[in-house]
């Protein structure tokens, strides 16, 4: 998707790639892998590829929220990114 600004390392592609397949299936699933392989981008990047006039929810811990919203921001600058804490 033109949305996407970045580019993804081969196994970072297989994960987008899997949660397309589940999608396209009607499935469900999440990454889960070492840290540090990217599993954010990951799903910035599947993100990209689903219809912008829906919203998307991602729950994760407060001490990521800072951590989110500067990757949307950098990889996602189109989106709008709302954090609702507390």
């Amino acid at each position: 998707s033109t949305a996407f600004h970045g580019e993804l390392r081969p196994y970072q592609q297989q994960g987008v790639n899997w949660l397309t397949f589940l999608q396209e299936y009607g499935f469900h699933g999440i990454l889960a892998d070492e840290m540090g392989l990217g599993k954010t981008v990951q799903i910035l990047a599947f993100l990209s590829t689903l219809s912008p006039d829906r919203p998307h929810l991602i729950v994760l811990p407060t001490s990521l929220l800072f951590n989110w919203r500067h990757e949307i921001q950098h990889f996602l600058p189109s989106f709008s990114c709302l954090v609702y804490q507390g």
